[in-house]
This record gives C-alpha cells, sequence and structure tokens, in this order.
C-alpha cells in the first residue's frame, strides 16, 4: 500500500512539473469520503490476521469460564484482528509524511542518471 500511495504521489509531482493535469493529479482523493488506497488494508489486513488467529487457536477445545471455547476464540480472533488492522493504518498514516518526506530529500540527493 506504500508503494501504491508512493507512486501516486510521484505520478502527481511529475505531472505538476510538467504542467500536465493527468491521471494523478486528477484522481479523486476519496471516494465518497471512504474510499482510497488505504481501504484494501483496512479489509484485508484484518481478515488475513483474523484467520492466522483462528488457525492458530482452533486447537483449543473445552470451556473458559463455563462457555465453549471455540466461540470465544472466533471472537477473540475477529477483535484482534481489527484491532491490529486499525493501529496498522493509523501508523501508516502519520508516519507517511515523514517518510515521504525522507524519500524525496534522498532523491534529490542523488546525482542525475
Amino acid at each position: 500500500m506504500e508503494k501504491c500511495a508512493h507512486f501516486i504521489h510521484r505520478g502527481q509531482v511529475l505531472e505538476r512539473s510538467m504542467g500536465l493535469r493527468g491521471a494523478f493529479r486528477d484522481r479523486p482523493q476519496h471516494i465518497f469520503g471512504v474510499v482510497s488506497e488505504l481501504l484494501p488494508t483496512t479489509v484485508i489486513y484484518p481478515a488475513s490476521l483474523a484467520g492466522w488467529l483462528f488457525v492458530a487457536l482452533e486447537g483449543l477445545h473445552g470451556e473458559w469460564l463455563g462457555l465453549p471455547s471455540r466461540p470465544l476464540v472466533t471472537l477473540a480472533a475477529l477483535i484482534l484482528g481489527i484491532a491490529g488492522s486499525a493501529i496498522a493504518v493509523r501508523v501508516m498514516e502519520r508516519t507517511r509524511p515523514a517518510r515521504r518526506k525522507s524519500l524525496e530529500l534522498r532523491e534529490a540527493a542523488m546525482p542525475p542518471s
């Protein structure tokens, strides 16, 4: 997802420097205020993490606190998957400007090819 966001940004920079209005500069930032390049991250990562947690914890049998363990394991995997994904997306969003600036400074310091 970070590469996708970086390539979009670089495309916008190139179009701006050439004075063009193209697919990168005219691209909607968010569709309906929700859909962006981070949306797949919020769907795929929690599903994947929850699935792996479920597989890892599926071998547990019996009861926890007098309740069957299977629904509790499923619920725990789902909650942990969603929480882990939300944290990852928030960290990506907050640290993206600093990473982008660092990358631009490195690119500017490179000799032209």
